[in-house]
């Protein structure tokens, strides 16, 4: 006997039968095809500055604490070398480490490096962002997920304060920014950890044994990157407890078990170097417990305040076109997955802020603990990049959940979703223009800078090769406010300099 017919009461209301809406519209048809082509025009939007920046670092050359680094490194052999900085001025081991390697290939990488830096960063975000869509369950298209990609780099660049130390500068950007790129690399694997059931004993021990391995190698960066490194896995660690569960709970919980046990490794070892009790003993004592809590909630807010007043038109990039991406590039039968009774939806929704909030502050501590003081301009891309990858990742997840909401497809093809698509574009536009006017201004200098750093460089190898063990040669520009050669033979940078060309003293023109 057939079935009866439901009637329109019972079925034509539900989430997978949702009324058709008015026809579609010349309106709608262009926000149809716009949905297409502003993520495109959003991800070429976002790496011609991102190229800007890989141009001007071709011109970076070694300034500065480069010398020093090369200039022991000539000294004392490989090894010796990094003993001595263990030993005289820092526990940042993995640092010296990578430093070495740079100053062995030779001055010719320090150019590259901006250019592999960029590049690889932007290469663990866009295979974060792919795997952050999917624990999503949602399938956006490829320009999206590029988009995504992109974004927090290019908003992390422009909201630095000082790209050239951060980035340009070689050892700024081995001290800062790669290991920002490794734990987005990092950050990675645990997601996909996270998205498994099937586990492998023999395969589970060698990820625990790397994931301690890679935390130790990464928390040797420096004191500001291992403290942030060990706030985040324990924040892995507490999600994996209270949200996972059966074999995905064990073997999460291992891999950031590991990650803590390295990072709280790395730590040690940076602390307990002498070369650390060297450098505390030029700073002002360390605040007790109470004070350093003080002060680094002090910082902390003074960012905040700083973002919110200065960096207005990238705070509405970072909230408003993940949203957009979220609600206008999920396909409508992917919407109606999402629960709003599941735990998961809030956790992103309400946890993913607070855990926002408590990386950005963890990061100002060694700075008050070690110079009690907020920290320099170069260690700030740490803090902007947690910030703005939090805002992305939690606007892209409102963006999911509102097409729960708002669920119809002709919802999206109305004129205030195409006007806001139009609009986020124009603050894009406006953005990418004055960071390509930034790139315009700089680029002079840098390339005077790197004329005059090749003349220099000519003179002080053939005055090495010719016997002379002192010299006079000119100074150089102060770029991004690093330190340069005086008339004092003494100076640290003049110390250095000689030593990286094998020279008894060098001293600077007036």
């Amino acid at each position: 006997m057939p079935k009866p017919a439901r009637s329109v009461q019972e079925g034509s209301m539900s989430p997978k039968h949702s009324p058709p809406g008015p026809p579609l519209t010349s309106l709608g048809r262009l926000t149809d095809r716009a949905n297409h082509l502003l993520p495109i025009l959003i991800v070429v939007g976002l790496l011609v500055p991102l190229a800007g920046h890989a141009w001007l670092g071709s011109y970076s050359r070694y300034i500065a604490d480069d010398y020093c680094t090369a200039g022991m490194l000539q000294r004392f052999g490989f090894w010796g070398s990094q003993a001595y900085w263990y030993r005289s001025w820092s526990g940042r081991f993995t640092f010296t480490l990578l430093a070495n390697l740079t100053h062995l290939a030779g001055p010719w990488l320090t150019r590259w490096l901006p250019s592999m830096a960029i590049v690889l960063w932007l290469l663990t975000l866009g295979a974060f962002a792919r795997r952050w869509t999917r624990e999503l369950r949602t399938t956006p298209p490829h320009a999206a997920v590029d988009a995504l990609a992109a974004l927090p780099l290019f908003l992390t660049l422009e909201g630095t304060p000082n790209p050239y130390q951060s980035l340009y500068w070689q050892t700024g950007m081995l001290t800062y920014a790669l290991p920002l790129i490794l734990a987005t690399l990092y950050l990675w694997s645990i997601l996909g950890l996270s998205g498994t059931r099937e586990v492998h004993k023999r395969r589970s021990r060698l990820e625990t044994l790397a994931s301690g391995l890679f935390a130790f190698f990464a928390g040797g960066f420096s004191e500001t990157y291992v403290s942030l490194q060990t706030a985040a896995l324990a924040a892995c660690l507490a999600f994996a407890v209270t949200m996972l569960r059966g074999p995905q709970r064990v073997r999460v919980s291992r891999f950031v078990i590991a990650g803590l046990i390295g990072s709280a490794l790395a730590m040690a070892l940076i602390v307990v170097a002498p070369g650390s009790d060297v450098r505390r003993s030029l700073m002002p004592p360390p605040p007790g417990l109470l004070e350093l809590i003080s002060n680094t909630l002090r910082d902390w807010w003074i960012f905040v305040y700083r973002v919110a007043k200065y960096q207005t038109a990238l705070l509405s990039l970072a909230l408003l076109v993940p949203a957009w991406l979220g609600y206008q590039t999920v396909p409508d039968e992917e919407a109606h997955r999402i629960d709003w009774r599941n735990r998961d939806v809030w956790v992103r929704l309400l946890g993913l802020p607070m855990i926002t909030a408590l990386l950005v502050m963890v990061p100002f501590a060694p700075s008050e603990y070690a110079i009690s003081s907020y920290p320099d301009e170069r260690v700030i891309i740490t803090q902007e990049y947690v910030h703005f990858m939090g805002i992305v990742c939690w606007a892209y997840s409102t963006g999911h959940l509102a097409r729960a909401l708002v669920h119809p497809p002709w919802i999206r093809k109305t004129a205030a979703v195409f006007v806001i698509g139009v609009s986020l574009l124009a603050i894009l536009g406006l953005s990418v223009w004055t960071a390509l006017q930034q790139v315009r201004a700089a680029a002079p200098f840098a390339q005077s800078y790197a004329v005059a750093w090749e003349a220099r460089d000519r003179t002080l190898t053939t005055a090495a090769d010719d016997g002379i063990d002192a010299l006079a040669v000119p100074p150089l520009r102060h770029m991004g406010g690093l330190a340069e050669i005086e008339p004092d033979p003494d100076t640290w940078v003049n110390v250095c300099l000689a030593a990286t060309y094998g020279l008894r003293s060098v001293t600077a023109l007036p």
